[in-house]
């Protein structure tokens, strides 16, 4: 049975950003790999995490498509309002994300602008991303939108199970690809 994974497969989304040098280009750190590849509280440290990357682009969060909501944590929420401050886009989640694929945008020469929708090159890229890793061919099926406005494709439960199985034992990958996960996998640990 088709399921629209979410936010699980944000270390597959993440997979380009690495694969393509991305990462690299851009000196992602490791607290900076891990925020694209989690859904974070809207601690403080996420935000400026997310806000570092963001200017290390040149870019501000005004680029950013997923729109603002008070941060997801009980005690980070309690803070920001007791403090004062307005949620922005960085406090979203799925921030780390976000800029994960802007990012990649950047790397690939590919506009900014419309990065969120599923026939921008960065989706596309996730989408063929996907399809490799779950075994799926998504093609033909129609991606959902996701909580925080991206392309959600459905995939059968078992092949995200089996590639969830193949990202953990390294099974079934290229030497890079295994590489690149382990890398993600790493800086999440």
């Amino acid at each position: 049975r088709a399921v629209f994974p979410r936010s699980a497969i944000k270390i597959v989304q993440a997979l380009p950003l690495v694969e393509s040098g991305a990462a690299d280009h851009f000196q992602f750190t490791a607290p900076e790999l891990s925020l694209v590849c989690g859904s974070h509280s809207g601690a403080p440290f996420h935000v400026a995490i997310a806000d570092v990357l963001l200017k290390r682009l040149g870019l501000d969060r005004s680029v950013l498509a997923c729109g603002a909501h008070l941060p997801v944590g009980d005690q980070e929420k309690r803070d920001l309002i007791r403090s004062g401050q307005t949620a922005t886009r960085l406090h979203n989640n799925c921030s780390g994300k976000h800029v994960g694929m802007l990012t990649l945008a950047l790397h690939m020469g590919a506009p900014i602008g419309e990065y969120e929708l599923a026939h921008h090159p960065v989706q596309r890229q996730v989408r063929s991303v996907l399809e490799d890793v779950t075994q799926t061919d998504l093609t033909k099926t129609v991606a959902g939108i996701d909580g925080c406005s991206l392309p959600n494709w459905p995939i059968p439960l078992d092949n995200l199970a089996i590639a969830f199985a193949r990202i953990v034992t390294g099974t079934g990958f290229e030497a890079s690809r295994n590489a690149a996960f382990r890398r993600l996998a790493d800086a999440c640990w």
